[in-house]
């Protein structure tokens, strides 16, 4: 048994960003998704999102992981985010596929050679994509898949318009031609459009911060340079998203915070790969 918690804090710092279906095949557990509370049994297949919080207390189990990397599945399902903790229906083909499918996999991949790798995952992945979209509506948010395309553009603008202080809900209304409420319910999952612009200014000034040239920069450079109109306000933002000053950020190993296109999801992985192994030598 283990307890295993993503807070808020060590989210915003690992940066970690992967989706993560899991197959309970023996044991137990309480799991918590925000303010839902999951119990899980033998059997029970369902996704989480490692960039949302999550805790689990767990009896004696064994389970098995599928990680699915959101950039694998940015633009081809939309509202994932909702699905956080959701266990998925036992009564779909397509469900009971992907269960028998994982089930299988630590068998197969034992006699895989290396040239079938990255066909075999490409397969499982795909597999999963067409799960997941199958799920209707009770288990996607409520949010329509039309709007995937559109959530995109959004996101694609808000990476361009970081800089600008004034950016925000009622420019991306303007543009898209969309209703406050319409937006809203898009950012939903996310916590929210502004939360969502505040988390990737946040990110990209610790990820500055942290980089050779940021080093030598002013922390008040940096912070108007993303969107931020004063440098006591960036300071309090920052804290309360990665637990340290701006200054003290920048005395942490580079990739600590967040990493860059893919540090820390390079040491997720490499946790990944040790934790059936040997346990390390004392000290």
């Amino acid at each position: 048994g283990h307890l295993f918690s993503r807070d808020p804090h060590r989210l915003a710092r690992d940066g970690i960003d992967h989706f993560v279906l899991q197959l309970y095949r023996k044991g137990r557990a309480l799991a918590g998704f925000g303010e839902r509370r999951v119990a899980l049994g033998a059997g029970d297949l369902f996704l989480f999102d490692l960039a949302q919080p999550s805790d689990f207390r767990c009896a004696d189990f064994a389970n098995s992981s599928v990680i699915l990397p959101r950039a694998f599945l940015d633009g081809r399902l939309q509202g994932l985010e909702a699905l956080h903790g959701h266990v998925l229906p036992d009564d779909m083909p397509l469900v009971r596929l992907l269960r028998q499918t994982i089930l299988a996999l630590p068998a197969i991949v034992r006699d895989c050679a290396e040239s079938e790798a990255g066909p075999l995952a490409d397969a499982v992945c795909e597999l999963a994509v067409r799960c997941l979209g199958s799920l209707g509506e009770p288990f996607r948010g409520g949010v329509d898949a039309r709007n995937t395309v559109t959530l995109q553009a959004i996101k694609r603008l808000i990476e361009t318009r970081l800089g600008d202080p004034g950016f925000g809900s009622a420019e991306i209304c303007a543009t898209f031609r969309l209703s406050r409420s319409h937006l809203y319910a898009m950012f939903a999952p996310m916590g929210g459009v502004a939360r969502h612009i505040m988390d990737r200014r946040l990110r990209r000034s610790a990820f500055e911060l942290q980089t050779a040239t940021g080093r030598r920069r002013k922390i008040a450079g940096i912070a108007f340079e993303h969107g931020f109109t004063s440098e006591s306000h960036f300071c309090r933002c920052f804290r309360r998203a990665f637990g340290c000053s701006p200054s003290e950020a920048r005395a942490l190993r580079p990739g600590t915070l967040v990493g860059g296109p893919d540090i820390g999801q390079r040491e997720y992985e490499a946790w990944v790969t040790q934790l059936g192994g040997a346990a390390p030598p004392p000290g």
